[in-house]
């Protein structure tokens, strides 16, 4: 950064000699009168004066030159922006916004343990009273048969066991069976038995993206990642209470 001229000079108060390139003697009418004493405090003063207010100006000038090269990264980021392509600028936006508050599926829950299941929104969620304490992606039964929707209702756990077989018949596939790792039943009608389960034959990317009105859906049965049926088995005593809603 360049200094000003007044930077790099040092001003000392004192008296001052001024050279002369002309060595002939001064004629008697340039010739410097006696100065009186009133008169030379006068000067002085005068030349304090002139210091101090040199000085000032001095410290002013670098205070000045110090903000504008702190500020200055700034207002060159604000010009690379505006060079930005308006398509990568709304990219930034976009990315840099803070993610959304997650909401609370479980703030009217007054129980002590439930499981809430969302159909619609292919999702469950495991709740201590008005504290969320898990949740998962999920996958539920094919709407399209009666037999294979998951059921919508209160329900509670009622049986738990691992290392089951579950088979069933039912006009899409016909008869079936599959081993899962972990079974916990919630729920029994004319149709049969319904409740959670691992599901071993799906690929992770399937839960939360099956479409219930599609004929990839369970056949009524509300499947879970592995992680998450273990999770659930584990803390979720018999009696837990489940609600699915659509």
């Amino acid at each position: 950064m360049r200094t000003s001229s007044l930077e790099s000079k040092t001003i000392r108060p004192g008296t001052y000699s001024f050279y002369h390139s002309d060595r002939r003697p001064m004629s008697s009418v340039y010739r410097q009168q006696p100065i009186s004493a009133p008169a030379k405090k006068k000067g002085r003063l005068i030349v304090a004066v002139l210091v101090v207010a040199v000085g000032l100006f001095a410290f002013s000038a670098y205070r000045n030159n110090i903000s504008s090269a702190s500020s200055s990264p700034t207002n060159n980021s604000n010009k690379v922006t505006k060079l930005m392509p308006a398509s990568l600028v709304e990219t930034l936006k976009k990315e840099n916004k803070p993610a959304p508050a997650s909401e609370n599926n479980c703030e009217g829950n007054n129980l002590d343990k439930m499981v809430l299941v969302s159909i619609s929104k292919r999702h469950a969620w495991a709740c201590e009273k008005k504290k969320q304490v898990n949740d998962s992606a999920v996958i539920t039964g094919m709407e399209s048969i009666e037999s294979t929707k998951t059921p919508v209702g209160t329900f509670h756990i009622y049986a738990k066991s691992k290392d089951t077989v579950l088979s069933g018949t039912d006009p899409t596939t016909g008869q079936w069976r599959e081993p899962v790792g972990y079974w916990m039943a919630y729920h029994d009608n004319q149709y049969g038995t319904y409740g959670f389960h691992d599901a071993p034959w799906r690929q992770k990317t399937d839960f939360g993206n099956i479409d219930p009105n599609s004929m990839n859906g369970s056949h009524g049965c509300v499947q879970l990642p592995l992680n998450m049926a273990k999770w659930v088995f584990d803390w979720a005593e018999i009696g837990t209470t489940v609600i699915v809603k659509s």
